[in-house]
């Protein structure tokens, strides 16, 4: 409960944020630090684990005070102390338990949220190929949620990107993987609140792109840095025009990879403006990042 009620404060008035939360998050921090010397824990520790790896920057305020990517791992790496996550399997249509179902969700979303960060901050997943299978297993309930399949989609992403960064830089074949990606799992942009997933796709895009400029001929920088722009363009634009209630509450990742599409689209302009001038709405674009701006700041 002490998770929850300090990633929800921030959305309370700003001066009850400021006044409560940072007496949660020490509460929180202790209650953690006492139950990673236990095994086996309960449902509620990989819980509260997992929501305080989800929302660690905006709880925190000072950047690693709480290391997602290691806390994730940490959460794991318990998971096998514990029979809570053995044996999940689901027949095909014949549906689970609400309890059963509960449990795959905190496991995947563990993965998704050590994959976010291992992206994120360079480091190596906990994780091997035969775990990302496993958190299939959801898709064969008949009562997976739209929600609980657009985890499975992305947990697949960011596997896919994850493997890419973690080798030498090969551009047509993360491409490659990554157009694969989007034709197996097309069916769920067709879906409700497809936008988040969509943004993922894009991050990817945008990464690999980042990744591999350092890396090209002069021709070929031309041609991804323009690729780049449309596809920062393109976050930036999906994110502040896409009406959805539950926005304001997306976890901190997600603004994460909005803010960096910003930062790249502003990084792309200071850096090759004399050429771009030529070809791009310089005004525009910039334009653009200060409405960003503005956004994520109503978003509290």
């Amino acid at each position: 409960m002490k998770f929850a009620a300090n990633c929800a404060y921030r959305h309370t008035s700003h001066n009850s944020a400021l006044r409560i939360a940072p007496i949660l998050f020490e509460e929180a921090k202790s209650s953690l630090s006492s139950g990673l010397l236990s095994t086996p824990q309960p449902i509620e520790f990989f819980q509260g684990a997992l929501i305080l790896s989800m929302w660690s920057t905006t709880i925190a305020k000072v950047p690693l005070s709480i290391d997602s990517w290691l806390l994730s791992g940490l959460a794991l790496q318990h998971s096998i102390a514990t029979t809570l996550f053995h044996g999940l399997a689901i027949n095909n249509g014949s549906g689970c338990s609400k309890p059963t179902l509960d449990r795959i969700c905190v496991w995947n979303h563990t993965c998704l949220v050590h994959l976010h960060y291992c992206v994120g901050s360079r480091r190596r997943a906990v994780l091997d190929r035969k775990d990302i299978d496993r958190c299939r297993l959801i898709l064969g309930s008949e009562n997976a949620t739209n929600f609980e399949t657009r985890m499975v989609a992305e947990i697949f992403l960011y596997w896919t990107l994850y493997e890419s960064l973690n080798s030498s830089v090969d551009l047509p074949r993360t491409q490659a993987a990554l157009h694969a990606w989007k034709s197996e799992w097309q069916y769920v942009f067709d879906r409700e609140r497809s936008q988040f997933l969509r943004i993922s796709y894009y991050f990817a895009q945008l990464l690999t792109y980042d990744q591999s400029l350092k890396t090209r001929s002069t021709s070929a920088r031309e041609s991804l840095i323009n690729e780049m722009i449309r596809i920062s363009t393109a976050i930036v634009n999906l994110a502040m025009q896409t009406k959805d209630e539950r926005t304001r509450y997306l976890t901190d990742h997600h603004y994460h990879t909005i803010s960096f599409a910003a930062v790249t689209l502003s990084r792309l302009l200071h850096t090759y403006e004399p050429q771009l001038a030529m070809s791009h709405d310089i005004l525009g674009l910039e334009g653009l990042v200060h409405s960003l701006v503005a956004w994520l700041q109503n978003m509290g």
